[in-house]
């Protein structure tokens, strides 16, 4: 089941300690900065309207098993945007394009589905059509690690690198045309 933390929050009884606690039962080894988005920055972005986060939630127990954050931001082509990128999303003139960013995917500890990336990224793209709609846009990105095995998993799933090189935080951008 996948929740809209906007859903959640907006709900008659609301809990804030409740969800906290949720949010500090999320476990992701793999990636501390995924963990803390979500038990230290997730609900202040919701309420900021700085993004939208979804939960996966385990039907049997109402677990988090995953999420991911949206948000609309600035894709900016710059010195070491590659050229193939440049071409895809017909440059021109500009240094920057409107565009959805895939701000956080996170996967429990708990969940062993090994390759659930596929499925996230189908409800992603099920919310990203929705806003598409109605506001138009054309290019979805994130920023991951410059690590070939989640690069290519990526890859697998229709993106492609913007850049070659990491950035100070050795991350690189990756997009996908919609």
């Amino acid at each position: 089941m996948v929740l809209s933390l906007s859903e959640i929050i907006n709900t008659e009884g609301f809990n804030e300690a409740s969800l906290q606690d949720a949010f500090n039962k999320f476990k992701c080894s793999k990636s501390p900065d995924v963990e803390n988005f979500l038990r230290t920055r997730a609900l202040e972005y919701e309420k900021m309207n700085k993004a939208r986060t979804y939960l996966v939630l385990n039907d049997e127990d109402g677990e988090i098993y995953a999420y991911f954050t949206l948000a609309i931001n600035v894709f900016k082509y710059g010195e070491t945007t590659s050229k193939s990128c440049k071409r895809d999303t017909n440059l021109g003139n500009k240094r920057q394009d409107a565009a959805f960013l895939i701000g956080q995917i996170g996967k429990s500890d708990n969940n062993h589905n090994k390759n659930i990336l596929p499925e996230l990224l189908e409800y992603i793209f099920g919310r990203i059509q929705i806003a598409q709609n109605m506001v138009g846009g054309r290019i979805v990105y994130l920023d991951c690690k410059q690590d070939q095995k989640i690069v290519n998993l990526y890859m697998n799933n229709g993106f492609l690198k913007a850049t070659d090189k990491p950035d100070k935080d050795d991350l690189i951008q990756m997009y996908r045309i919609i």
